[in-house]
Order: C-alpha cells, then sequence, then structure tokens
C-alpha cells in the first residue's frame, strides 16, 4: 500500500511539472514566433544588400520553424500532464501509455531543437566573424 501511495504521488509531481513545462515552453516559443516576426519587420526596412538579406532571412524563418516546433512540444508536455493527472483518477492503463508517449515525443522534439540551436548559434559566429554581416552592424542614425 505505501508503495502505491509513492508511486501515485510520483505520477501526480511528474504530471504537474509536465504541465508547467508545457505552458512555459508555449509561452516561450510563442514569444519567439513574435520576436522573430518583429526582427524580420523591421529588417526588411534596413538597407542591407540583398543577398545578405536573404540570408537572414532565411535563418529567420528557420528559427520561426524552430518557435512552431517549440509550441508544438509544449503541447506535448501539456498533454502528458494532463494524461498522468487523469491516469490517477481513472487508473486506466491506456491513458498511461499514451502519456508516456507524449512525453516521448515531448522530449524527441526538445532535443532536435537544442541541436538546431546549437548549429544556428555557430554559424551566427561564423557569420560574425567572417564579416558576412558587417553591413548590418553599421549604426545609422537616421
Amino acid at each position: 500500500m505505501e508503495n502505491n501511495f509513492f508511486e501515485k504521488s510520483m505520477t501526480l509531481l511528474l504530471g504537474s511539472n509536465a504541465r508547467v513545462v508545457g505552458y512555459l515552453t508555449i509561452i516561450l516559443g510563442s514569444l519567439n514566433v513574435l520576436l522573430v516576426l518583429s526582427i524580420i519587420s523591421v529588417i526588411s526596412k534596413a538597407p542591407i544588400p540583398s543577398n545578405v538579406m536573404t540570408l537572414v532571412v532565411l535563418l529567420l524563418l528557420a528559427l520561426l520553424g524552430t518557435a512552431i516546433l517549440q509550441i508544438i512540444s509544449g503541447i506535448k508536455a501539456k498533454t502528458t500532464g494532463e494524461g498522468f493527472r487523469d491516469f490517477l483518477f481513472t487508473n486506466d492503463k491506456m491513458i498511461e501509455q499514451i502519456s508516456v508517449g507524449y512525453l516521448k515525443n515531448y522530449f524527441t522534439i526538445t532535443k532536435i531543437l537544442y541541436i538546431v540551436n546549437i548549429s544556428f548559434f555557430v554559424l551566427i559566429i561564423i557569420f560574425l566573424k567572417t564579416g558576412l554581416f558587417k553591413e548590418m552592424l553599421v549604426i545609422n542614425p537616421f
């Protein structure tokens, strides 16, 4: 009986943490979408050479894709938390299996997003070191 209580309390804790992480991931992904769209609207008016502008817009669109994946990942985590909560009330093994599947999807998407984001940061550092963004870094007060 004591072991069952421990398992239920751990499942409840995992579910509530997954829901909170899901909501935070959705909020962060939404803010990233707004940030990327704002950057695109600002640089579209800047006097930047077309070849550099094309590269920057492509990078920003790729970051927009990762932000959308981040929102999807947050939805998976939130659904996982709700599924574990439902499992505690119904003791339905199918709900538990579906929740574990969503949790697996969350971790897979998150792992891919980390790899992609690290790659973007490395690309940006390489571009900054090679001077590709030099035209963009000139401050024009007017």
